[in-house]
């Protein structure tokens, strides 16, 4: 039995992990799963909160002396390099696991500095991610393709999924990104703030609208609540920020919108109604979207009023490229083969 430490700081990072413990590793092992910030709303087994400290990761070590690590990787923390440190001061062999196409190098540097953080291995969705990184020097790690398994778990999901017909009242999800907070207003020219505001004035006065802002876990939920207020006088919207959870939310809207979010990406793999909004952008943030058909972009305002129109039909329908389900198919083989080839553990 082989003893295998999993650790998460970000949703998504966390969601990949739990398909890697329960269709990869669960079995006659000993696993258990390390959670912190935005993670620790994703419920597991065998999970445990912790705090983010040297101390406390240290102690774990010492006292699970586990023959592997795996952990999600995270922008906007140092927790799961944290465990790559210790690690690798153990020679512990460790994996990474890039749940996202975008951010790959900033992942591995730790919070408010230019240092690299590095496993022993970094798992990318695809190939072409994996040449690029290859590429450039930065990277010491070995890379290899590991798919996407949440992405995957979600593919699953979608063959069970029933499209939500019109009715009298349209849900729109508006997925909100913290691009004020990192400071990327003056890049991209608006902020998540701006593109409800536009989106709002866009939308066509044929029936009720719900309109159920998702903030980013980033984000303090306190400035959407002053946003909403601000908003609300301006519009007979009903309005509402949601804590629920964003895939039960995406499977319940008509129309998910935001600027660039792998949960758009989740919901077009549902099937579902998908609108990226990147107004003034000539950087798309998430080279990915191109490649998926049924999410829609807009980055002209005089566009946005007539792609609504379009989304919010019935008689709209979304598919998904099968070139593009096929990054993350068999995923979770990908990973059992690597820690079995690479480790020997499995």
């Amino acid at each position: 039995m082989s003893r295998i430490l999993l650790a998460a700081h970000d949703r998504g990072g966390a969601n990949l992990l739990l398909q890697v413990f329960y269709k990869v590793i669960d079995k006659q092992h000993d696993v258990r799963f390390y959670k912190a910030g935005p993670a620790s709303n994703v419920e597991s087994k065998n999970s445990f909160d912790i705090t983010e400290k040297k101390e406390i990761v240290d102690k774990i070590f010492n006292d699970f002396h586990p023959n592997l690590v795996i952990t999600g990787t995270s922008k906007y923390s140092n927790f799961e390099k944290l465990f790559w440190r210790r690690a690798g001061e153990l020679d512990i062999p460790s994996i990474a696991l890039v749940d996202a196409w975008i951010n790959i190098k900033d992942r591995l540097i730790k919070k408010n500095t230019k240092i690299l953080s590095q496993p022993t291995i970094l798992g990318v969705i695809d190939s072409s991610t994996k040449d690029q990184v290859e590429k450039e020097s930065w990277c010491k790690s070995k890379v290899l393709v590991t798919g996407q398994p949440h992405l995957e778990s979600i593919m699953e999901l979608s063959k069970k999924n029933s499209r939500k017909e019109k009715n009298n009242t349209c849900e729109i999800l508006y997925v909100s990104e913290p691009i004020k907070e990192q400071g990327l207003t003056s890049d991209f020219r608006f902020d998540q703030y701006d593109i409800l505001d536009i989106l709002l004035k866009n939308i066509p006065n044929d029936r009720d609208y719900k309109i159920i802002i998702k903030p980013h876990p980033n984000e303090l939920k306190l400035n959407w609540e002053k946003h909403k207020d601000l908003i609300s006088n301006k519009n007979n919207f009903n309005i509402v920020i949601s804590n629920q959870d964003i895939d039960n939310l995406i499977l319940n809207a008509n129309l998910i919108a935001g600027f660039a979010s792998m949960s758009l990406i989740e919901a077009a793999i549902l099937e579902k109604s998908v609108l990226s909004i990147q107004f003034g952008n000539n950087i798309n943030p998430n080279p990915i979207f191109k490649k998926i058909s049924n999410i829609k972009l807009v980055k002209d305002t005089k566009m946005l009023a007539p792609m609504l129109k379009i989304l919010l039909d019935n008689s709209y329908r979304c598919s998904v490229d099968k070139e593009f389900m096929n990054y993350f198919t068999d995923s979770n083989k990908k990973i059992f083969d690597i820690i079995a080839n690479e480790f020997d553990i499995l």
